[in-house]
């Protein structure tokens, strides 16, 4: 997948450019099969939820829904890849379809550059050489949040996706959902907590939308209290 963490979901699903200036419903006829189908993955510590979005002639729809509870801490990807495979099955959604995976950040992690000594990249849990990190961009910033991932976790998620029949897209954070919205008010720091069926998020960003911070409530550490007043107090 090229940029394969997302930087808002907005656009997944906009008309595309491409040819120029054409009607959407002109547009539309010239769609793949599989470009017509969007499998939305949602991945949190508790819990599996898929969304299948159906483009027709009055736009995209909510075509499918489901979702699986899983055991706390214990995230199992081939519970996942049964599941994803079933839902594929059953609600006959076409070979080469694309797939998006929005996912909590015990999985997709996020470093905040806030305060921070040295660069975001240098704080990684793992080697360099083992994860895949790109910067938030977002928001303008000399010194942008760093989103990460183990390769180990990309690698099983391309595998899954694959033996689904399924295009990867893209890899979002659970945070980044909310970034639009976030730096629409106003503040230097702006505070998100997401009730989610028994788990609650809690996301922190700057007063321009960029990350700082997502993690399941009470599980954050108390430098988000350093991050915030350092926003906070400019």
């Amino acid at each position: 997948a090229g940029s394969w963490l997302g930087r808002a979901l907005r656009p997944l699903f906009d008309p595309p450019t491409a040819p120029d200036s054409l009607p959407t419903s002109m547009r539309q006829r010239t769609l793949s099969t599989g470009r017509k189908h969007h499998v939305v993955l949602s991945l949190t510590p508790c819990s599996l939820e898929l969304l299948h979005l159906q483009r027709g002639p009055l736009g995209w729809r909510r075509a499918h829904q489901d979702s699986l509870a899983l055991p706390a801490g214990e995230t199992s990807l081939q519970q996942v890849a049964t599941h994803l495979q079933h839902c594929v099955t059953a609600w006959k959604i076409p070979a080469g379809s694309r797939i998006h995976w929005v996912l909590a950040s015990d999985i997709l992690g996020i470093i905040s550059s806030a305060g921070a000594s040295a660069p975001a990249a240098a704080v990684l849990p793992f080697a360099a050489t083992e994860t895949r990190t790109q910067p938030d961009q977002f928001a303008a910033s000399d010194n942008p949040s760093l989103l990460w991932i183990h390769k180990d976790w990309l690698a099983e998620i391309e595998r899954i996706c694959e033996q689904s029949g399924l295009a990867l897209m893209e890899v979002f954070a659970r945070a980044q959902i909310f970034q639009l919205q976030a730096a629409r008010f106003p503040g230097p720091a702006k505070v998100v907590l997401e009730a989610h069926g028994p788990e609650t998020f809690l996301h922190i960003y700057t007063g321009q939308g960029m990350v700082m911070r997502s993690a399941l409530h009470g599980t954050v550490v108390r430098a988000t209290q350093e991050e915030l007043a350092i926003h906070m107090l400019g």
